[in-house]
């Protein structure tokens, strides 16, 4: 259906309409107005794009996927619709899809960098490992070390057990992507904040000033708590708000950037504290079926300290958007030491029943706000889950509790990622009535430093109630290792 002059007017304002939405993450008012364009003219390209790429955002694959499939039967050598059909397939986990037009995109467009990262992740999720570290590789030389083509080869590198190469181009995409000359500062990580956020950043500036002296930390510390004063007084302190872009402006770009890191380095003694009894740990993880245990002095001292420092003084704390005001430092942006892999490779030498073969495939750390909780009901979509904590036992007010809560079932195979990994109302609601009717027994780990908790990953689990003692050294820090595939 062809549009006339005044329809055409009309289109154009609903896609400006819904393009503001988009920019705003208001995808379901970016649709109404797509909706509106596509009545006019139902075969309008641009506005069946936005439309495809709204319903991708929603997860609403089908009709995502519906656009899409139509805008290539309009235009079916067009290496974009190709590869953003791609990449709902790699995102929604339909591998086979994925691969067949990943691989139509990259003979479409062989010097985009885009399209061979999206064939490198589809040829992971079909186990074609050399295949998918080949894609990667040749996306970055292709993009001069774009961060997400570094991703892409990063991962494959883990799949392959190559964590020096893992570690290296984490490392870099943090760099590239956060750091002083970091590409975009249009990202979400950008242009959004909330008043856990900045009450954090805020804390560990005064604290790098302290054991630094470094002036700049003044300086941050005060751009920083300038703009928290201009939020209203009933915000609560994890809503996530979009910046104003005078209060951008006011920040000169040094808003959830890498403005301090140094290395933790391998050490050339044992991470793990080697006087355990590993044998009776794998018994008892194999006797708490379906695999639950626990390890006190997990770690070395010195091995507990570097870490306390790594997570203390870096800026690397990017992650927010998250219930409860917890904040992430990821593996991808940079939680991607060389004594965290040192750690991997102990566990699976000394605990190779448990381990087995499993490589390391996603790491990450959350630190939390004394006075919010932590992490909602949900599974790991890995084989065995490792979880351990740093922050000294005098921080927290309760020895009893702030540990960590698992239940004995596991999730129905059946469920989908975003079934058993999410914290919206009507999924917690279903997890809880899962674990009622199928008689879920609850186990309780109560929180030690250095105490680390091993479980089967798609057990239940969350953050224990807990209440901890005010100030930046006394936020309570956990770290987790994801072994193997679900």
């Amino acid at each position: 259906m062809l549009a006339n002059t005044q329809d055409t007017v009309q289109i154009n304002q609903c896609i400006r309409h819904a393009i503001h939405h988009i920019q705003q993450n208001n995808y379901r008012h970016a649709l109404e107005y797509l909706n509106e364009a596509l009545k006019l003219q139902n075969n309008h390209a641009q506005a069946m794009l936005l439309s495809a790429q709204c319903l991708h955002a929603l997860g609403e694959v089908a009709q995502s996927e519906t656009h899409f499939l139509a805008l290539i039967a309009a235009d079916p050598n067009n290496a974009f619709y190709r590869h953003s059909l791609a990449i709902l397939y790699n995102d929604f986990d339909q591998s086979s899809k994925a691969l067949e037009h990943a691989e139509l995109a990259v003979s479409l467009a062989p010097q985009q960098f885009e399209c061979w990262v999206q064939l490198s992740l589809a040829y992971r999720k079909n186990k074609k490992l050399n295949e998918a570290y080949d894609a990667a590789d040749k996306a970055v030389r292709l993009s001069s070390g774009h961060p997400d083509a570094l991703r892409a080869r990063a991962y494959c590198s883990l799949e392959q057990n190559n964590t020096k190469q893992a570690s290296e181009d984490f490392q870099q995409r943090m760099l590239a992507y956060f750091g002083k000359d970091k590409l975009s500062s249009n990202q979400k990580e950008f242009t959004c904040t909330s008043k856990a956020k900045l009450k954090h950043d805020i804390e560990q500036f005064q604290y790098l000033k302290k054991i630094t002296g470094d002036s700049k930390f003044d300086v941050l510390t005060l751009q920083h708590q300038n703009l928290l004063a201009q939020l209203s007084v009933e915000l609560a302190p994890d809503t996530i708000i979009n910046l104003q872009p005078s209060a951008l402006a006011e920040m000169h770009e040094n808003y959830n950037c890498l403005h301090h890191f140094e290395q933790a380095e391998c050490s050339k003694e044992p991470v793990l504290n080697i006087a355990q009894n590993f044998h009776s740990i794998e018994q008892n993880y194999e006797n708490q079926a379906p695999g639950i245990t626990w390890i006190d002095n997990f770690l070395s001292d010195a091995c507990i300290n570097a870490l306390r420092k790594y997570c203390l003084e870096n800026t690397m704390w990017f992650d927010f958007h998250h219930p409860n005001g917890y904040l992430g430092a990821l593996m991808e942006n940079g939680f991607a030491a060389p004594l965290l892999f040192q750690i991997a490779d102990e566990l699976k030498t000394h605990l190779p029943t448990i381990f087995k073969d499993y490589p390391l495939i996603q790491m990450w750390a959350f630190k939390y706000d004394s006075q919010l909780q932590g992490i909602q009901m949900h599974a790991d979509i890995a084989a065995i889950n490792l979880n351990f904590w740093i922050t000294a036992d005098d921080a927290n007010l309760n020895q009893n509790s702030g540990g960590l809560v698992i239940w004995d079932k596991e999730a129905p195979a059946e469920w989908g990622f975003s079934e058993f990994n999410t914290g919206e109302i009507d999924r917690q609601q279903r997890i809880q009535a899962f674990l009622e009717s199928s008689g879920a027994n609850k186990i309780t780990v109560p929180y030690r430093q250095n105490r680390a908790v091993l479980f089967n990953s798609d057990l239940f689990h969350s953050t224990d109630t807990f209440h901890f003692k005010d100030g930046y050294e006394n936020r309570r820090i956990n770290i987790t290792l994801l072994f193997g595939h679900r």
